[in-house]
């Protein structure tokens, strides 16, 4: 599967687990990109479900990082990438 090829090579390269999941997460993000036209099935439900997911994690991230006082590089790099 190229999500796994993909996670694991990240995760080889950083060492971190969060950018595994990053990098996953990204991987489902652009799957459901192509199906951003489809009006009908199950598919605009799960991007939707999946856009507010990301969201919600993109917010506890920023708000973890203003707490710890994180710097904005390191935050960057753990957002997802959004839908838009």
């Amino acid at each position: 599967n190229k999500m796994c090829e993909i996670s694991t090579v990240k995760f080889q390269e950083t060492g971190k687990f969060s950018a595994l999941e990053k990098a996953s997460d990204d991987y489902l993000m652009n799957f459901l990109f192509n199906y951003r036209y489809k009006a009908f099935g199950i598919e605009p439900l799960i991007i939707y479900l999946m856009k507010k997911t990301t969201e919600i994690i993109n917010v506890r991230i920023i708000l973890v990082g203003i707490v710890n006082k994180i710097s904005p590089q390191i935050l960057k790099e753990r957002l997802r990438k959004t839908y838009a």
